[in-house]
């Protein structure tokens, strides 16, 4: 942002503010998504709808994905994000979300915000993730011309004895539609690959459960037939 975005003529319009950060080239979200509180319920019915939001925190101390689920399977894009709620909860830095910038080119703090803008991203307390429909990544929209079956591939990653996967999910209307379990203890890599058929289109994202419980989920990839 250039300026700060706070006009108490204004102060419960949050499309006014949201419409003022897109103006200045940043970005508007919703926090507490996850942990549903301070009426966060109010402004994500409020404003979704008017394609404003660029993303939503549905991981705090923990995952919660109600809220999410419940929008995405209206057919709203919801991109993932996560902070820690400090000092109410955890410590800075345990709560994460982390955003694909490419491999080309110099990294930046512009193609983070780029990367977060386009969904490309996952939220962790632990596990890393790799989801890949074909070419497609968590944020992206796949057309759906016919009914090839769709090749997908989550990797999941951690440290062993800690974040290590014991369990990769692959998650389709906010239902388990393909687990794979690992060993006890759980390695450091554990990965499912499928094909499944397209349907009418949806979303898919990408869940991974630690060893030590941390978990970790993906902005969906959004199937459009």
């Amino acid at each position: 942002l250039t300026s700060k975005v706070r006009d108490l003529d204004r102060y419960l319009d949050q499309r006014h503010v949201a419409e003022e950060i897109h103006r200045q080239g940043g970005l508007y979200g919703h926090t507490h998504v996850g942990a549903k509180a301070l009426f966060v319920e109010r402004q994500m019915a409020l404003y979704t709808p008017f394609d404003l939001v660029d993303f939503n925190s549905v991981m705090q101390a923990a995952l919660n994905t109600e809220l999410m689920y419940h929008y995405l399977n209206l057919g709203y894009k919801m991109t993932a994000s996560a902070g820690t709620d400090t000092p109410y909860g955890g410590t800075v830095g345990s709560v994460r979300v982390y955003a694909f910038a490419g491999t080309d080119g110099e990294f930046n703090p512009d193609a983070w915000f780029q990367a977060v803008k386009k969904g490309h991203t996952f939220v962790s307390t632990g596990p890393m993730i790799d989801f890949r429909i074909g070419e497609a990544i968590p944020g992206d929209e796949l057309a759906i011309p016919d009914d090839q079956p769709l090749k997908v591939r989550i990797v999941g990653r951690g440290l062993v004895g800690k974040s290590a996967p014991k369990a990769v999910r692959l998650i389709r209307f906010g239902k388990i539609l393909k687990e794979v379990a690992g060993t006890v203890p759980a390695k450091e890599n554990l990965e499912l690959e499928c094909e499944i058929p397209p349907g009418m289109g949806g979303w898919l994202a990408a869940q991974v459960i630690g060893e030590d419980g941390s978990e970790a989920l993906t902005t969906p990839i959004y199937l459009k037939r």
